[in-house]
C-alpha cells in the first residue's frame, strides 16, 4: 500500500476546513451576519471573506477573535 500523495492530503485538509467554515457560516447567519455584514465587521472586502470561507486564504487571529466576540462564542471553540 502506498502512502497518500501530498495533493490528496492537502485536498482532504481543505475539505475539513470547508466543513468547519460551513458551521461558522451558519453561526454567523444565526446572529444576523450575512456576507456584507461579516466583511464589514472584519474590515475586509466580500471577496477576501469569500476566499477565507472557502479555505483559499488564511484567517488572521484577530479576525477569528472578532468573529467569536460578535457571535458570543468562547475562544476555545476555535480549536474544535
Amino acid at each position: 500500500m502506498q502512502p497518500p500523495k501530498k495533493q490528496q492530503i492537502k485536498k482532504e485538509g481543505e475539505q475539513t476546513m470547508k466543513k468547519r467554515y460551513a458551521r461558522l457560516r451558519g453561526l454567523l447567519q444565526a446572529y444576523g451576519y450575512d456576507r456584507p455584514a461579516t466583511a464589514e465587521l472584519l474590515g475586509i472586502s466580500e471577496g477576501c471573506l469569500s476566499r477565507k470561507m472557502n479555505a483559499v486564504a488564511q484567517w488572521k487571529s484577530d479576525e477569528m477573535y472578532r468573529i467569536m466576540d460578535a457571535i458570543h462564542q468562547p475562544y476555545e471553540k476555535l480549536h474544535e
